[in-house]
């Protein structure tokens, strides 16, 4: 038996008991409206998705309105994504899910309050903060299909995220009236999505950030996980804390029991105990 098979044993036993012992072990979206933590969460969620959606869509449409030539305008456009895509994955491992979502979506509404301020025959000028705030908002995306499926506890995580990503697909019926403002003034789209996107930016502080942290399993982790932490809470920053390093110590000695399990299961051709085990790991 190798220490794979040692340590599934231990922890599927381990992983049901948590699940028998809790109170609830099936749960739906309606059921995190019912305590204030997980109700602020989703709530959050669900407004981060809206704007998203809304602004980038908002933003794939305008691509026609910007610059002389619309193939020239959607090409380049369509040329950030990939860089978008790639700068992100470095992102949310060095800054965290909750700062790149926030700053993206923040920069990405400056970008459009500065188009909307400055004349429409600044063609070049317009063209460079669309291209900019395009692969802001693509960044901000990326991050923002990933977080609800971190923040939210595993009972509820797939009826939660399906919600949230309902809701926000939602309000892509709302941006081609939005763009449509451009016959009125050019600065009208850019106006109503640059102050939405910094309006979202701002609201997704309220988010947790998951990175290097342990993810909730029941309704009762997600209302206690991550309370623990301040808004500029940054889980790069400095060096581990005390907890964390006790963790990874008792990680360590814990491999090293399921190292001598296997060893003496392996001489001696007896496959332990459940009983041993929990007496030799604990």
């Amino acid at each position: 038996m190798g220490n794979n098979e040692l340590k599934e044993r231990f922890e599927d036993d381990e992983f049901g008991n948590k699940q028998k012992n809790a109170k609830n072990t099936e749960a739906t979206a309606l059921d995190l409206l019912k305590t204030p933590v997980l109700r602020l969460r989703f709530l959050v969620l669900c407004v981060m998705w809206l704007v998203i959606i809304l602004a980038y869509d908002g933003h794939v449409r305008n691509s026609e309105h910007i610059g002389s030539n619309v193939f020239v305008s959607f090409t380049l456009v369509g040329f950030v994504e990939l860089p978008a895509d790639f700068l992100t994955m470095v992102l949310v491992e060095k800054v965290g899910r909750r700062h790149t979502t926030s700053i993206t979506l923040v920069l990405s509404g400056v970008a459009c309050l500065v188009i909307a301020a400055i004349p429409e025959t600044y063609t070049t000028s317009i063209m460079a903060l669309a291209v900019t705030g395009r692969f802001l908002i693509t960044m901000s995306i990326n991050v923002g299909q990933q977080y609800p499926v971190e923040v939210l506890p595993t009972v509820a995580r797939g009826s939660g995220a399906g919600l949230i990503h309902t809701l926000g697909n939602l309000s892509g019926f709302i941006s081609p009236y939005i763009v449509y403002l451009s016959k009125i003034g050019h600065y009208l789209p850019y106006t109503i999505l640059g102050l939405v996107s910094i309006l979202g930016g701002s609201i997704c502080v309220l988010l947790p950030e998951t990175l290097n942290q342990i993810l909730p399993d029941t309704l009762e982790d997600g209302e206690t996980f991550f309370t623990g932490q301040g808004y500029c809470y940054n889980p790069c920053a400095g060096s581990r804390n005390e907890d964390g390093d006790r963790e990874i110590e008792q990680y360590t000695d814990s491999n090293s029991t399921f190292q001598d399990l296997n060893s003496d299961a392996e001489n001696t051709g007896r496959i332990p105990q459940e009983e041993e085990v929990r007496e030799r790991v604990a």
